[in-house]
């Protein structure tokens, strides 16, 4: 009998979370999908019969969870789940005659930027806490 689910352990940075993306894209079209995103670890359950296409979101603080996943879900996004460190995770039905740019969360410049400087300064505070933990070390 072949399994059912499996787990992958793989970390990415956030500055790579594209690479991340497009790994959850080739597992589904291996027929493993998404079930539960994760920071160090994601797990994926077997079904060949469908294929996603994945996006991740890192919106900082969500006031309303359940506005913010129904703003998703009305653009035809199916949540997934979210980490702890803010990330969460959507997927869409796959199909390719549609184009790429369906399968886009951000499709303006001004959002994707804002995005990216979220995550920018949460890495500066990172570095300055890791810098000082060093500091006190020393």
């Amino acid at each position: 009998m072949a399994r059912q689910y499996k787990t992958s352990h793989r970390i990415y940075t956030a500055w790579s979370y594209q690479k991340e993306i497009e790994d959850l894209n080739k597992a589904s079209d291996q027929g493993w999908q998404l079930i539960r995103g994760g920071c160090f670890s994601s797990k994926f359950k077997w079904n060949p019969d469908v294929r996603y296409r994945y996006q991740m979101d890192y919106p900082g603080k969500v006031e309303d969870m359940g506005r913010y996943i129904e703003i998703y879900r009305e653009q035809g996004w199916e949540y997934i789940s979210s980490t702890f460190n803010g990330w969460h995770f959507f997927r869409k039905a796959y199909d390719p005659a549609l184009p790429d740019a369906q399968y886009e969360i951000f499709t303006d410049r001004s959002s994707l930027e804002e995005m990216k400087n979220r995550w920018i300064k949460l890495a500066i505070c990172l570095s300055v806490l890791v810098a000082v933990f060093t500091a006190f070390q020393l």
